[in-house]
């Protein structure tokens, strides 16, 4: 009971995540740190630790700052939805 109780929290948790956030966060781990994908988080089971919150971030902001910024060092339109998707891992 206590079970389907914590997998509807999940899946409560995931739902606050636009399907578009949650994708691109998905898409970025892939590339960069595919072992991240085995977090109990992504299989439903958990919510994030600090330290897999903190992991998560660090990817993000890897690919921010390789790929998110303009030649004036402002976001561009893919950064600003990283920066919104490290934001709404804090509320993770």
């Amino acid at each position: 009971m206590l079970e389907d109780v914590h997998l509807k929290e999940i899946h409560i948790v995931k739902k606050q995540l636009s399907q578009k956030m949650f994708s691109l966060i998905i898409d970025i781990i892939q590339r960069r740190s595919p072992k991240l994908l085995n977090l109990p988080f992504f299989n439903g089971n958990e919510s994030l630790t600090d330290i897999e919150r903190e992991e998560l971030r660090e990817v993000l902001s890897d690919e921010f700052c390789e790929f998110g910024l303009k030649a004036d060092s402002e976001p561009n339109d893919y950064g600003l939805l990283i920066e919104h998707s490290i934001d709404e891992i804090g509320h993770l």
